[in-house]
Order: C-alpha cells, then sequence, then structure tokens
C-alpha cells in the first residue's frame, strides 16, 4: 500500500500521544487497568496490565456501518505472542508478535517508546488545567494540519500520559478519539494473563502496526486508477478472498470507517485527484475484499487487505476523476469490504472539483 506525506487521522493519533507522553515515566508504572472510551461508535476499551503481559478487551457496539464485536487480546511481551479471542463464543488464535509494547491506541501509558524519543523535542505549553472523569489533567493544543484543524489532548498531571484527545476539525466539527473513564494502578486478576488452550496457530507474525500481508489492487495500480461518470466501471460483488492469508470460522469486519479524503475540493489541473483514507477492523485472521464506490454506485478502485490476527488497518486508496477543465462536479465515495459475503460499509466522503488549466 502506498504511502503518503500527509499522516491520516489514526496515523496523527500515534503521534500525539507521542508528543504527550514524551517527558512520561522515566519508570514506567507496570500494574494497571485503564478503561477507554474510543471514536464516535463508542467503543470500550479495557486494558490490565502485569509486567510483560497485557489484557485488551474491545467491545464495539453494533451500528449502522458493522455488526460489533467482543474481543480479548492477551499479549504476552517476553514470550512474543498474541492470543485473540472471541467472547462470544468464536474460537481463538495465537500468532508471534514482535513489537515491544501493544498498540499504542490500547495503552496510553506505555505507548510507542520510539516514537515519544523522536517527539520529545516538541515544545508544549499547556493552556489551562481541567479534570476529566477525576483525573487532574493539562490541555495542551497541536496544530494538525492533516485535518486543518488541530488536536486538544489532556494530559494527566503528575505521569504526564493522555487522558482525553479531540480532533478539532476546521470545519466546526469535533470528534473524540479517546478518553479514559476510569483508571486503577492496582495488580488485575492474575487469571486475565492466562493464555486459552486449543488455539489455532496462525503462520507468519504480527506487530503493533499490524501483521507482515500488504494490500494488493488488482488490475491497475491504485495510484493508476483514473474513472470518469461515464467510464466508471460497473460495481460487482468482489469474489470470495483467497490467498495466503487464512479466515477464521469466527474472523469478521467489524467495522470500517472513513477516516478522511485529501483533498476534499480539487481545484488544480484535470484529471481530479484525491486519496481516500479509511480504517478497517477484523476480529481475527481474515483476507478481505475491498470496493471504493461512488454516489453512481460504481467502483472507482478494487483490492484486497489481509489480516493475521485481530487489530486495525488503514487503507489508503488514491483515484483519478476524468473531470475536464473548467468543469465543476460533486460527488461522494464509501468502501464496502466483504468477507465471506459479507459486506460492511464506510460512511460517504464528499468531494468535488472546479478543474483549472494549467
Amino acid at each position: 500500500m502506498r504511502r503518503h506525506s500527509g499522516c491520516p487521522i489514526a496515523c496523527l493519533t500515534l503521534l500525539v500521544l507521542a508528543a504527550a507522553a514524551a517527558t512520561a515515566f522515566a519508570q514506567a508504572p507496570q500494574t494497571y487497568t485503564i478503561t477507554m472510551k474510543q471514536g464516535p461508535n463508542n467503543t470500550t476499551i479495557v486494558t490490565s496490565r502485569d509486567g510483560s503481559k497485557e489484557s485488551v478487551e474491545q467491545k464495539v457496539p453494533p451500528s449502522k456501518i458493522g455488526p460489533g464485536m467482543h474481543v480479548r487480546l492477551l499479549y504476552d511481551l517476553a514470550a512474543h505472542k498474541l492470543w485473540s479471542m472471541d467472547l462470544e463464543g468464536g474460537p481463538c488464535s495465537v500468532v508471534a508478535y514482535t513489537s515491544p509494547e501493544v498498540p499504542g491506541p490500547f495503552d496510553p501509558i506505555s505507548s510507542g517508546s520510539e516514537t515519544m524519543a523522536r517527539m520529545s523535542k516538541e515544545k508544549l505549553t499547556p493552556l489551562r488545567s481541567e479534570t476529566i472523569n477525576g483525573l487532574a489533567t493539562k490541555l495542551y493544543e497541536i496544530p494538525a494540519p492533516e485535518i486543518k484543524g488541530k488536536v486538544l489532548l489532556f494530559v494527566e498531571e503528575k505521569q504526564n500520559f493522555p487522558v482525553k484527545q479531540v480532533f478539532a476539525f476546521g470545519d466546526g466539527r469535533e470528534i473524540t478519539a479517546m478518553e479514559i473513564t476510569s483508571l486503577s494502578f492496582d495488580k488485575p486478576p492474575a487469571d486475565l494473563f492466562v493464555p486459552p488452550k486449543g488455539c489455532q496457530e496462525i503462520a507468519g507474525s504480527t506487530s503493533a502496526t499490524g501483521g507482515h500481508a500488504e494490500t494488493q489492487v488488482e488490475e491497475k495500480a491504485a495510484g493508476e486508477q483514473q474513472l470518469g461518470e461515464k467510464q466508471a466501471a460497473p460495481r460487482r460483488a468482489p469474489a470470495r478472498a483467497s490467498g495466503s492469508a487464512r479466515t477464521s470460522a469466527a474472523a469478521a469486519v467489524t467495522e470500517v470507517r472513513a477516516v478522511g479524503v485529501q483533498p476534499s475540493h480539487y481545484t488544480a489541473a484535470a484529471p481530479a485527484a484525491y486519496v481516500f483514507t479509511f480504517a478497517i477492523t477484523a476480529s481475527g485472521p481474515l483476507e478481505a475484499q475491498w470496493v471504493l464506490v461512488s454516489q453512481a454506485d460504481t467502483a472507482w478502485a478494487s483490492g484486497k487487505l489481509a489480516f493475521e490476527a485481530a487489530g486495525t488497518k488503514e487503507l489508503e486508496v488514491p483515484v483519478k476523476i476524468g473531470v475536464g477543465n473548467g468543469q465543476h462536479w460533486e460527488g461522494s465515495g464509501h468502501l464496502e469490504v466483504v468477507v465471506s459475503g459479507k459486506r460492511t460499509f464506510s460512511e460517504k466522503l464528499p468531494v468535488s472539483a472546479d478543474c483549472q488549466a494549467k
């Protein structure tokens, strides 16, 4: 999957977490339980740590864009293993885990030590003090050109970990990306860290940034997709995924979220060029087909995305739309992801263009 210099929201989240925590924890706590709410769909995450082991229980409520899920991830950072358990009665899996910490969004206390070091040079000045769910915090405001706005970051006063993050967009919208609702430094129950038995062993490995599988775009490279409204291909249901990644019987895509599109309004020379960004969450190992669908229900681009374990991955899809110079055009795009015939949809991202000759 091609990367771009602009950092989308999920990437920005990790950078912001790192900036806040750069001065935190010369000796980080090793026992705690964090309960968080994340994202506009109010995902609940309960992270419990005891030394080198962490349990992450994630509950995504059903919504119009997905069926929801209830899973628990068990990280053994010393043994380099990750167990993924479906708490709604499905099977479990185990895969090699190569990162020194759990993914940053799951643990704001220990998140992203390497990124923290890179961001430690940021000079952040607090605007005011505020209490968030019983935690004394200081508010920092960080420019965020990626969303044409800013990030409001509430950092715990004594130990400098993020307590709440709010994305304030340039158009006035605000989205709470993360908020700690409760925190305890008591030792968690020992039974949380007992590995389940009989789990399916998954080949390969995964890390804090996802598995080693890569997105493959069919027929043309994503960057070469160029479709006008009249030439756009009719949308077809993707064939069932095949390939090296195995789909667990209970694994499913639980959420497909529209992160953003750059630019939302195109004003340069034809054709109009955009980069759509989406976040896809899976409850276990699977391989999915995806289609970027236009407002006219035609396919702008398609491809495959593999998960080696439960988690969230970003997908960036560059497209070019055949709008002529001097023409005004408005449309939208959304992502459809299919696993074993089951479709999950993202929100629509509106786009427009007023192409001008060079």
